[in-house]
Order: C-alpha cells, then structure tokens, then sequence
C-alpha cells in the first residue's frame, strides 16, 4: 500500500510539473523569432504538399519537420499546432527524468524534474519549432536505455536494449548532427567495458545494430535524393560566414572560444546551476569509481561531465577544428543531463549535508564569476543559491527546514522563467498577432506589405505561405518601380524589427517617416506598431536629390577627406592594392555644409557607407557630427560590431542619418568617421558618403 501511495505521489509529480510546462507557454510565449523557426514551418508546410527540396540541410531534421508536419494534417497551421509536437517532446524529456529518479525519493524527484524543465532555455524553447528539445530527448533517452540495460534488468535481453539504444541515437542523428557530442562518453564507457569484458554481447549488438541501420538511412537517402551523401553535400552547401567560424578567424577567437567563452555563457545564461553540485564530487571520490562506473550515479557524473567538455573542445567539423557556435539552444541536452547526478547530491546534501564545503565553495566562486558577465543571473540564480547553501549548512536542520530547503530551492531556480514570463507580457506577441489578423489579413484587396525581415517570415506563415493576395518584401529588398499590380501596405513593429536585429538608423527613410506619404490604418504607441497604406511610394523616390556624393578608395587622394600620417598601408585590403589602417580615428570626411544649397523645410539624409575588417569584438563607431567653430552642437556615434558577421573579416557597414535642414547652424562643418575606441587595429576601405535632399 505504502509502494503505491509513493507511486502516485511521484506520478502527481510529474504531472505537476506538465501542468508547469503548459502555463508557461500559455503565459510565457513570445511568438515565433522569425527566422529558423518559421523556415521548419514552411518545410513542415512543403512536406504535406510534397515539395521538399533536399538540397536545404534542414530538411533532413526529420523528426522535427514529421511531427510539425503531421500537427499541421490534424489541426491546420497554428501557434498551437506549432507548439504541440515539442511540447510533447519536452514532456517526454520529463518523463526519462522521472523514470531515472521515480525510486530516488520525492525530493530528488522534485528538485530533478524543476532542474530539467526550469532551466531558462530548455522551457523557453519547449513550444518552439526547434530541433534543440528533440536532441536533449534523443541525448537522455539514449543514456536511460544504457543505465537500464546496465543498472536495472540484470543484463537481460542485450539485443533488445541494444536496438532501442541505436534507434534513439538514429532520433538523435535525425534531429540534429550535434548528436556527435555524444561521441567522447559513448566511447568512453565502451572502451571501459572491453577492458572489464563486461557488456560484450549488449556492444556487439549494438555494432551490428547500428551498421544496419546506417545502410538503410543512407540507403533511404539515396532513393529520395539521388545521392548517399546528400544531407552532407546540403550541410557543406549551406554553409555561410559567421561568428562560429573558427576556422576563418584569429587563432585568439578560438582560443578564447575554448578556454572561457562557453563555460561564461553556461554561467550567465543558466545552464551551470546543476554542474555547481557536480564539480565538487568529482574531487571526493576516487577517479576508479567514475572508470567502472559502478553504481547509476557514477554514470550519470561521468556523462556530465563528458558532455560538458565535449560541448567545449570537440569539434563538429571533419576537416578543421570547429567547436560548436556559442548559443545556449546548442547545450539544452546538457540540461536534464547534469539534472539527474545533480538531483541525487543534494539529496545527500539534505539528508546529511555530505559535499556542503564543495557545494558552498562552487556556489561562491560561480557568483562571483557570474557578476562580471551579461544578464541578471547573479541576483536571481547564484547568489541565491549560495545563500542558501550556506544558511542550511549552518543553521540546525529537521525535517521542517528540509522542507523549506527544497521549496526554496525549486523558487530560485524558477527565477529566471519567472523573468521571461513578465518579458512576455511587455512583449504582448498575442495583442500584435491579433492586430495583424484584424487590421492587415482582413484587407480585401491585393498588396505588397513592406516590413521587417522576421514580421515578413510570421506574416507568411499566418498566410499559410500564401502569396495570392499578401505579398511581403523586406525592407530595402526591392525596387519602388516593380510594385505594380497591389496596393502598398507598410508595417512597422518595434517588436519585429528587434528580432532583425535593426535599429531606427538602419531603416529605411520611408520606414520611419511613414506619415509624410501614406494613410494610417492601425497605429498604436504602446505596443509601437502600426499599419499603413501607401499611397504612391515612388514619389518619394522622385522627391529624393542627392546634393553630394563622395567616394575613397584609399588609391588615391580625394577632396574633402582627411588622411592622418601613415595611416595607409598595403598590408591588407577589401579592394585595390590599398586601405585605411585605423588606431583610433579613421579618415575623416570634412565638409563645409553652408556650401550645400537646402529648401527651407527639407529633411536631410546623409548616408554612410565602408568595409571594415577587425580582429575582435569592438565598441567603435560610425561618427556624424555637426561643429560650429571648435564645438559640436550634433554628435551620433552608431555601432558597428553588430554588422561584424566574423573576425578577421570584411564587412559593409551601412547607415542612414536624418535631419531637418533648418537644424543646421550656419558656417557647420560636417564630419563623418570611424572611431576605433578600443584602439586595436582595424581596417576600413572603401568608405563612400552621401547627402540626400527630400522635399516636402
């Protein structure tokens, strides 16, 4: 009876923590980003329909794209249908959770099931239309079948539990190559194995298993896409410059990349809480322990802390060394992981205070790591945590302050969620989704909708990548002469347009100025958004005059531009056999502004235009200023490293400034120029300036 009251009451556990799961996507979603997620979307969309194109690498994340897919057969495109399928994926994360640690007790249970599910970006992305949750399924369900095979049915059947391990590693490969991370443990407890001949036949099953397998997903491969080697050609093919490319960069970026960088953005994006408890028991028992691995616990230490260090220093290239990109989605798997050997310690912890020096210690020291980085995880995590490792190691405990140990516990490690619920309520993704389906999609004409990259992507997946009567263009990314046919709509969403990762300077005139040429249908000042008719755009166009116009290449002199001594070099260049080498002011375009002639009443636009190439992140800044004499009565210095793709690089660099005619003071000199405020080494070419007039 007492067997069956435990029972029920760890299953209640469980569903508690569902029912957490489901409230957080009703109060915590924020919408889709725009991007990734709404490309699975229209894959999703296109499998249905039957016009997948292989050579996309995304769609070979099958499991993704079916589920999807098979959510949007039964319900038609949704948020909800959207969400449902890893949703239920990260349900099931739960579930291998609860099956490892149903015997542990319910403290364990509870702190194991709030560690996995609470951990800020394992729920974050619980209903979005990611692979990251799939993988962390594929990661645990894979070391589940493994523990239990070893740990929990005598070595019985090995050819069965070595099939039901070579499926969920295939789930895994399926969902997302990142499996690979899994490579160094897997390899590690098989070598260990072979030393203690233990387990032969359960490994040579799985040999045999997943040989066969392989043949037949590439084999699969082979009869949809003409070519064994397809999803590899599309993962080489889609391949683009980025910050992850270490192989295209400084030595210095790897270097910090492996020696800091991730375990920084494990601290301060919140995935380290477990590995506080973790790391300290590594230093109380011998290192044999963790070698024979003999007792599920030392399992689960042992693939950790494997997996840890794989997601540091392996490489997911073949051909160079490239260490995964430094985005917390990537490491979710580590999530329910470090969960479980996490859970088991502060049980002991609890119950005897075994490990409290090392806990305290490691909570310490990580809080105080966590204060020199990004985000608020020092107040709502580390410190925290610290606390109250220290007050319950001091003070005298009963089963009351356990209680009350555990409950806070699971409080603080809920903080960061918490946070993104009250964000999500700032966000209102609700309120701009309606406003678009009451004010736009309701619209019976025909129209182009201009607006930001990632509103453009949401918008055609609410149209169900219909282009019959809504057609959407980014910004900038069309002519004004080829809008024929519709009527123009423009959409403008603070929101959205932060997702694009653009600023106010990076829109378009048009964009921002929306109310000199066009009709307001929507507009809202809170959730700053609005919706607009546009009544003839190319006359804007047509009331555009360019005043000036200047260009430097650096090969030779041109008027206006100010060349500081030995400030060009031939060592490198974006273009020619020359460029600006830059310590801390670049070349600088002076140039008087009384000799431009303006109508009283225009608006100005002095657009700014280079390629820069620097070695490392960077705080400098495109600078405009207006001087009167020897003071600047204008100054706007705007970023730079946000346009840095890679290091060591060249990129463009692309801003449009405005102001009002009558703001200009007479005998103003104009100055544009990169400032290099962290005095490193840069260089710039190619830098071209101009200075527009709009009439009224």
């Amino acid at each position: 009876m007492k067997l069956q009251s435990q029972k029920a009451g760890s299953r209640i556990i469980l569903i508690l923590h569902i029912l957490a799961l489901i409230l957080y996507h009703a109060f915590g979603n924020i919408g889709p980003y725009g991007y990734d997620d709404m490309h699975y979307a229209r894959l999703a969309w296109d499998l249905l329909h039957g016009s997948l194109d292989y050579n996309d690498h995304f769609v070979f994340r099958t499991p993704l794209i079916v589920f999807t897919a098979i959510s949007y057969f039964l319900f038609g495109i949704s948020d909800f249908s959207s969400a449902l399928p890893t949703l239920i994926i990260t349900s099931g994360i739960l579930l291998v959770v609860y099956q490892i640690l149903k015997d542990e007790g319910y403290v364990t249970l509870i702190i194991g099931l709030s560690l996995t599910l609470f951990s800020n970006w394992l729920i974050h992305y619980s209903g979005k239309i990611m692979p990251d949750n799939y993988l962390a399924f594929a990661m645990i369900l894979t070391l589940y079948v493994l523990y239990h095979y070893k740990y929990k049915t005598h070595k019985n059947r090995p050819g069965f539990f070595a099939l039901l391990f070579v499926c969920a590693l295939l789930f895994g490969f399926t969902a997302k190559e990142t499996i690979v991370l899994i490579i160094p443990f897997l390899l590690f407890i098989f070598l260990n194995e072979m030393a203690q001949k233990s387990n032969v036949k359960f490994w040579g099953y799985v040999l045999l298993y997943g040989f066969l397998i392989l043949v037949l997903y590439f084999i699969i491969i082979r009869l949809l896409t003409g070519s064994f080697t397809k999803r590899f050609e599309a993962i080489t093919g889609n391949s683009y410059l980025n910050l992850c490319s270490y192989d295209v960069q400084s030595k210095l970026i790897l270097i910090k990349r492996i020696a800091y960088e991730f375990f920084s953005l494990t601290v301060y994006q919140g995935i380290f809480t477990a590995f506080i408890f973790i790391i300290p028991a590594l230093f109380r028992d011998r290192i044999r322990r963790f070698l024979i691995m003999e007792t599920p616990y030392y399992f689960f230490v042992s693939a950790a802390v494997i997996l840890f260090l794989s997601s540091n220093f392996m490489s997911i290239s073949y051909s160079d060394y490239i260490p995964l990109c430094l985005d917390p989605r990537h490491y979710l798997f580590l999530v329910p992981i470090a969960a479980v050997p996490a859970s088991l310690l502060i049980k002991g912890f609890i119950n005897n205070k075994s490990n409290a020096v090392g806990f305290i210690i490691t909570s310490v020291l990580t809080a105080v790591w966590s204060w020199f980085l990004p985000g608020n995880t020092f107040w709502t995590t580390y410190l925290p945590v610290a606390i109250l490792l220290l007050l319950f190691f001091v003070i005298k405990t009963g089963d009351q302050i356990k209680k009350w140990f555990v409950a806070l516990l699971v409080v603080v490690i809920l903080a960061e969620p918490f946070e993104m619920v009250i964000y999500a309520q700032k966000v209102k993704y609700q309120k701009q989704k309606e406003v678009i389906f009451e004010h736009l999609l309701t619209l019976e004409d025909r129209y182009y909708v201009i607006t930001n990259e990632a509103q453009s992507r949401i918008c055609e997946y609410y149209c169900r990548f219909d282009e019959s009567k809504f057609k959407f263009l980014k910004y900038n990314h069309f002519s004004f002469d080829t809008l024929t046919n519709r009527k123009i709509i423009l959409l403008n969403n603070w929101y959205t347009m932060y997702l694009s990762g653009l600023t106010y300077h990076e829109l378009p005139y048009y964009a921002r100025q929306s109310n000199d040429f066009s009709r307001l249908i929507y507009g809202d000042d809170k959730l700053e958004m609005s919706i607009s008719e546009v009544e003839d755009l190319s006359a804007l166009a047509k009331s555009e005059k360019i005043v000036y116009s200047t260009f430097i290449e650096f090969e030779n002199e041109v008027p206006n531009w100010y060349l500081r001594e030995k400030s060009i070099t031939d060592s490198i260049c974006y273009r020619g056999s020359r460029c600006n080498r830059v310590v801390e002011y670049s070349a600088t375009f002076w140039y008087p502004v009384d000799s431009l002639f303006f109508e009283p009443g225009d608006k100005i636009l002095i657009t700014s235009s280079f390629y820069c190439n620097f070695d490392d992140k960077t705080s400098s800044k495109l600078v405009i200023t207006l001087d009167e004499g020897n003071n600047s009565y204008l100054w706007e210095g705007l970023e730079v490293n946000k346009f840095l793709k890679a290091f060591s690089n060249w990129w463009q660099i692309n801003y449009e400034y405005e102001l009002p005619a009558e703001k200009i003071r007479k005998g103003s000199v104009l100055k544009i120029y990169l400032w290099n405020t962290d005095k490193k080494v840069a260089f710039l070419d190619d830098f071209a300036v101009e200075i527009r007039s709009i009439s009224r």
